[in-house]
């Protein structure tokens, strides 16, 4: 199987490389290497990897600034996952769209379904449901996959950010009413290594909580 993923640096995109660079060809873009918001680019890259699957890692990491940076959100979670579809499709490729707990809007209380109404209540959310519902619309052959509170052995998330601070201060302080479900990479990653060998698409719910709820589609597989 030959695999082509975007957001090569990314803390996700690294634990893709770790798990499918064992059994996989792949090749992996970083965002100065290949600009998804050029479909031109997008094509020819496409065209020239021929990719079994195409999975999208890369987003605007920063869900907060997104609501200052509206049009660079829209560009990378709409246009360039629409271009990413576009070229999957033609290539005949399967396609895997990482997407976010951000498309609801956190009043339901307990672990949404993929059939669940989506009500995104900022930028970063509204952004990356238009980018899902491009990928529903131009590439049949999906995998949408939702995580949320990403977190990893390197790089920058909410548990890097805890532990350093509880090194450097007595008290921690930060807000205590948020509820999620965090997503380790490298069992993000690793789901997403079975779902590709698989033609169950859909949308799938995925974290690193291992109860029912833990792996949820649309269609109601478990992989």
């Amino acid at each position: 199987m030959n695999i082509m993923i975007t957001g090569a640096v990314g803390q996700l995109g690294r634990d893709l490389l770790r798990v499918l660079g064992q059994g996989y060809t792949y090749t992996a873009f970083t965002g100065k290497e290949l600009d998804i918001c050029d479909l031109k680019a997008v094509k020819k890259i496409v065209g020239e990897v021929k990719p079994d699957v195409v999975i999208h890692a890369a987003a605007y990491s920063k869900a907060d600034q997104a609501e200052e940076a509206i049009e660079q959100a829209y560009r990378l979670h709409a246009l360039g996952v629409s271009h990413l579809a576009i070229a999957a499709e033609a290539a005949g490729a399967k396609l895997v769209h990482v997407s976010t707990d951000y498309v609801f809007d956190g009043t339901k209380g307990k672990p949404c379904g993929g059939l669940d109404r989506t009500i995104p209540l900022n930028v970063y959310g509204q952004s990356k449901l238009l980018g899902e519902q491009f990928v529903h619309a131009v590439c049949p052959r999906h995998f949408i996959v939702r995580t949320s509170l990403l977190s990893s052995n390197d790089g920058v998330n909410f548990v890097t950010k805890i532990l350093s601070l509880a090194e450097n201060q007595e008290t921690v302080k930060g807000v205590d009413d948020p509820l999620g479900s965090p997503a380790y990479t490298l069992d993000l990653a690793e789901c997403i290594g079975r779902l590709i060998t698989t033609e169950r698409y859909g949308t799938y719910h995925v974290s690193s909580s291992y109860g029912p709820d833990s792996f949820r589609s649309e269609r109601r597989y478990s992989v």
